[in-house]
């Protein structure tokens, strides 16, 4: 009985080792590169059919350990270029190569999202600006509006006392603020009435006052491309 205790003792650490290095067994390192032997670092590396994956390093390599039985099917996959499908019937070193995908020849369109804004067939080009678009942008101010729907539009809020107050003055294109012609149904809108005296870009300008046209009556906007 005490020899049989013993022998107990002894096979169970045995019997857990066997355990522990029968399931580190499931190993498989190794590279992947190109077809010019260039390493592939970021490449992914999944077992199919599982969420088992992994990465290589900086280096192009890779370890894949999963407690799964062999043979194995991976799928290794790069950007640029084919993903592939390979057979692992035992642990140990697999090195992959992947084909760069080919130049494509040409590039088809089936629709977009975006809509056209922008009128060429005029003497100048002129972006369309619709009233709901304007709307849309969450301002009150007809020039905060438009500052928030075309880039190429400006119109700054300094927040100092003086004429900048009751007007904000706008530029377009990097232009001084009173060479803005405001167009109103065709028709040219009247300037400011006080020139600028503070320490800004629109020093000593006479600006149109875009606020003080109600945005809500507004159809559309044009807006001056080049």
């Amino acid at each position: 009985m005490r020899l049989k205790n013993l022998l107990a003792w002894y096979l169970l650490p045995l019997m857990l080792l066997f355990s522990i290095s029968a399931s580190g067994q499931n190993i498989i390192n190794g590279k992947i590169k190109n077809d010019n032997g260039d390493i592939l670092p970021g490449a992914t590396i999944q077992l199919k059919g599982t969420t088992n994956t992994t990465i290589t390093d900086s280096k192009g390599e890779y370890a894949l350990n999963v407690n799964q039985p062999f043979p194995w099917t991976i799928t290794v996959s790069y950007a640029g270029y084919e993903d592939k499908e390979f057979a692992i019937t035992q642990a140990g070193t697999n090195n992959f190569r992947l084909v760069e995908i080919g130049t494509l020849q040409s590039i088809t369109f089936l629709g977009t999202r975006g809509r056209p804004r922008t009128e060429v067939n005029r003497p100048v080009p002129i972006d369309i600006i619709q009233a709901k678009e304007l709307q849309n942008t969450g301002q009150i101010e007809l020039g905060q509006q438009l500052q928030f729907a075309s880039p190429s539009f400006n119109s700054a809020k300094y927040g100092i006392n003086g004429s900048l107050v009751y007007a904000n003055y706008a530029t377009l294109r990097g232009l001084g603020p009173d060479q803005l012609l405001v167009l109103v149904n065709g028709k040219r809108r009247h300037q400011f009435s006080i020139p600028h005296i503070g320490f800004s870009i629109a020093r000593g300008s006479v600006v149109t006052d875009l606020n003080a046209i109600p945005f809500l009556a507004i159809e559309q906007t044009g807006i001056l491309r080049d």
